[in-house]
Order: structure tokens, then C-alpha cells, then sequence
């Protein structure tokens, strides 16, 4: 499941002594029970495996934080291809980690960040994070990445605007909803469809394509198209495909549906010019209100100078997400992974889809 056991030992003066050790298959089900208890919601063993060894060209690693023999902690992360100014690198992207609320503020969480900084020094070039603001303060305090920034949450209330009076809450999406469908009908739009499955080598021209959006960003290629949305072991998604008049792949989009139909996700996005994005936009919304959904939501940072304007002109409002930190761990990368306007980032990179 793991490398070889990485064991930290905790102050041995404390009560409880805590050891951090490489995750063990037989570990499966305390770390389901945990991240139950931790998180409130059931997440399945194969979806775990799934999520932190199954990615491609990947590197998978878990850890235990133990107390009396008993496991009371976890962590797991993985590493993948990344494009850094148009080179190949490895990034090591999220990484969850809990502990039991009985063992909380009595350091194993600190040992748990500073193992899995281990082992981001060994298998990544650059480890970005997104967390709690709480998380984000224990992780900075142990050498897992300082705070750069916060990943835009992009809104549209398709019903009803919350936070208004209901008539005028109804009035104001209704005429926004009339204004996006006047800005679609007058900028070009380019076609989309939902697939079932589309040609690797198309993604995969996209996803080098892609290289030049940003100075960092996940690779995004079929590979990791099967693998994040198509393969996923749990939940319904569905994938639209952009295209340019004659017929290349211009972009594509992910989206979801989640809380009995109530929010709808555009999970992951990639569009090469305004038009896709546009096009995306349109037919995301579309289909994620006929399903009945009373918002929609993306998570989405794109350092280019027009998406913004894309996003805003369609009536999405911006409010600041999840906390992203980010640490080099390779002396070669250079200052640009630690900043935010390097990055490009959908929901899709982090650990909650």
C-alpha cells in the first residue's frame, strides 16, 4: 500500500505517545470509521484506494498516527504530472488528514504533516494543499506550506437569489437569468455536447495545449479525464465537450449534481478560448437547472486576463474558497509555485469531489 515505514515518536514524557507509521491494508477500516467520524459524511474503502493510488503516472502514500497501539490519525496523499512553464514536474496535490477529537491538540497532527513532508520531498517537486483555515495554521506550523491564497468559488442562483425577500429574491435571478441568455445569444458560443467517451488524442492535444494557460496546472490529459471523472467509483458526472467550427476539441467541462439535486458542480473546466468557455457555460447551466438545481457553483482560478469577464458577463458572482498553501520541495522549480497567480485550479484538483 505505502513505502517503508516512516515511525515518529512523540515526546515520550506525554501520557498517550503517539508513532506515525506507513498505512497498512488492515488499517481500511479504522480509516473509514475515522473519516466518518472526523467528516461527518461515509466514504467507501474503494473509493479511497481509488482517490490516493489509482491516479495515473501517480504516486500513492498513507500514513497511521497511532496511540496504544490503536490508530487515532491518518493522512494520505498523492503525486502526479504537472506542467511548470511548460516542463514536466511532479506536484503533490491535497492530501487528507485527520484525527480522532480525543486526540486532538496534543501534537500527532503536527507528526502526521511533518511525515507526509517527507514525503512530498521525496516524490514532488511542489506540494499544494487545501484545508480548513485551522488546517491550514497546524500545516504551515509543520513545513507543509504557507498560505498563498484562497480558490474563487464562481455562483449562480438559477431560482432564487438568497438573502432577499423571496418575490425579490425570484425577480433578480429571473432577470439575471434573462441576461444571460441575451449575453449567449449575442457573443459566440461555441457547440457543446455530452459524452460518453471522446478520443484520447484529442484531450491530449488540449491538455498540452494547456500547458500555456497558466505557469502551473495539473496535466489534464485522457488519462486523467478517465481516471478523475470517468472511471470514479462513486456518483453520477457528466462530461460536455466544446468544439471550434470544424470540429476540434476546444474544451470540455465535468459537472455534477449533489444534496438530492439541490447544488449543482461544474467540477472541472478547460476551455482555450472565450467561446468554449462560453459555449461550457451555457450548457452547463442549462442542464444543471433542468435538473432542478437551485445553485450552481465552480471552483475555478485561471490566471489568464479573460475568463473573469467571461464568468462575470454570464451573471456568476465570486466568493473566496477553500484556503490553498503551497511548498517547493525541489530547488529547481523557482519562486513561481509559491504564488497564486501561477495556478490553475478547478475543483477537481482538490480532495472533496
Amino acid at each position: 500500500m505505502s513505502g517503508p515505514d516512516v515511525e515518529v515518536r512523540a515526546d515520550a514524557t506525554r501520557a498517550n505517545e503517539f508513532v506515525v507509521r506507513a498505512a497498512r491494508p488492515e488499517d481500511e477500516p479504522a480509516i473509514e470509521r475515522m473519516f466518518s467520524e472526523c467528516f461527518g459524511t461515509p466514504r467507501s474503502a474503494v473509493e479511497w484506494r481509488w482517490r490516493w493510488f489509482g491516479a495515473p503516472g501517480g504516486h500513492g502514500e498513507a500514513l497511521v498516527l497511532e496511540c496504544d497501539g490503536h490508530p487515532v490519525g491518518h493522512w494520505a496523499g498523492s503525486s502526479t504530472d504537472m506542467w511548470l512553464e511548460r516542463r514536466r514536474k511532479k506536484v503533490m496535490l491535497g492530501g487528507e488528514a485527520m484525527v480522532l477529537a480525543q486526540y486532538r491538540r496534543r501534537g500527532g497532527m503536527g507528526m502526521l504533516i511533518g511525515a507526509a513532508r517527507g514525503i512530498a520531498d521525496a516524490h514532488a517537486d511542489v506540494w499544494i494543499g487545501f484545508a480548513t483555515d485551522d488546517a491550514t495554521r497546524v500545516t504551515g506550523a509543520n513545513g507543509g506550506g504557507r498560505l498563498i491564497g484562497r480558490l474563487p468559488t464562481w455562483i449562480v442562483w438559477p431560482k432564487r437569489v438568497p438573502r432577499l425577500p423571496t418575490p425579490v429574491g425570484v425577480l433578480v435571478a429571473w432577470l439575471l437569468a434573462a441576461w444571460r441568455t441575451i449575453v449567449f445569444a449575442l457573443l459566440p458560443c461555441a457547440a457543446v455536447e455530452p459524452v460518453s467517451a471522446v478520443s484520447s488524442a484529442e484531450v491530449d492535444e488540449l491538455a498540452a495545449a494547456a500547458a500555456s494557460f497558466s505557469v502551473c496546472m495539473r496535466i489534464r490529459d485522457s488519462a486523467y479525464l478517465r481516471w478523475r471523472w470517468l472511471e470514479r467509483p462513486e456518483g453520477h458526472v457528466t462530461v460536455l465537450c466544446a468544439r471550434t467550427k470544424s470540429g476540434r476539441l476546444s474544451g470540455y467541462a465535468v459537472i455534477g449534481v449533489e444534496s438530492e439535486g439541490r447544488i449543482g458542480r461544474i467540477l472541472d473546466l478547460l476551455a482555450s478560448d472565450r467561446a468554449s468557455l462560453r459555449g461550457l457555460l451555457r450548457r452547463s447551466l442549462s442542464d444543471l437547472t433542468a435538473e432542478g438545481c437551485e445553485v450552481v457553483t465552480c471552483d475555478y482560478l485561471d490566471p489568464r486576463p479573460w475568463p473573469q469577464s467571461v464568468l462575470r458577463l454570464a451573471g456568476f458572482t465570486c466568493r473566496p474558497g477553500k484556503a490553498i498553501t503551497a511548498v517547493c520541495t525541489s530547488p529547481d522549480v523557482g519562486p513561481a509555485p509559491a504564488l497564486l497567480e501561477s495556478w490553475y485550479f478547478t475543483r477537481g484538483d482538490t480532495d472533496v469531489s
